[in-house]
């Protein structure tokens, strides 16, 4: 009997240390938390893709997005990207693997920019890791989710091993998987309205040097459908 069982601890252990070395996609992976660097990297990409989203569609009234700890957490508490679960106050999106060959170009000339010559180049990289995100996340309603111009916050984390994306995901990101997830906020309802006018000439309050509102204040949600057309003209426009 207690060889059968040294067995058989045996054989569980071997399965167990087979599984952790597996870095094949699975449904349920564990989440890890963002270093500082790749935190600011986010927030510095994003805050970009918005600036420009909002100059070249008029958007008066589109916010900068500061990270936010307690979103990270709840960005770690997702444990699938079969589905977005979003919450009374957030908004569930998932981010590119580097499996995306465009993206991943256009990030690598951000890294490299940033080291080499940052007051030069830096602008230019952006500008290019943002026309690359476009072409991710304007193809589709949900995922316009980070062109939200009232959503202020955001907290993210990576997954552990690639996720498998659900029926209701699989067109979010194109080929490959997932290689995070994030939440924004403080909006967990539809599409906060954008008001037309020159980036920043919107803003209830103060704004960023690049003409993004501060946070101030956040009221109302507007229809989808109206928000939804905004993205669908961007799209077709930059498609000319």
């Amino acid at each position: 009997m207690k060889i059968f069982s040294g067995v058989f601890l045996l054989i569980v252990s071997s399965c167990y240390a087979v599984e952790s070395r597996d870095s094949r996609p699975i449904n349920t992976p564990s989440t890890s938390e963002m270093s500082k660097d790749a935190q600011i990297d986010m927030i510095l990409v994003y805050n970009k893709f918005r600036q420009f989203f909002g100059e070249i569609t008029q958007v008066g009234n589109m916010h900068q997005l500061r990270y936010y700890p307690e979103l990270e957490a709840t960005a770690r508490r997702v444990r699938t990207c079969q589905h977005q679960n979003h919450g009374a106050n957030y908004r569930i999106i998932f981010f590119p693997t580097d499996e995306n060959k465009k993206f991943s170009s256009s990030f690598k000339e951000y890294q490299e920019s940033r080291i080499k010559n940052p007051t030069k180049n830096l602008d230019k990289a952006l500008k290019s890791l943002s026309e690359s995100l476009m072409d991710i996340y304007v193809s589709d309603p949900i995922t316009s989710e980070l062109l939200n111009p009232l959503q202020t916050r955001i907290g993210c984390a990576y997954f552990s091993k690639p996720c498998i994306l659900g029926p209701s995901t699989k067109f979010l990101l194109g080929e490959g998987f997932p290689k995070g997830v994030c939440a924004l906020g403080p909006l967990g309802t539809g599409y906060a309205k954008g008001k037309s006018g020159a980036l920043g000439s919107q803003c209830l309050g103060e704004k960023t040097i690049n003409e993004l509102c501060i946070e101030k204040e956040i009221t109302g949600v507007s229809n989808v459908a109206g928000w939804w057309m905004i993205t669908l003209w961007f799209t077709l426009l930059m498609s000319l």
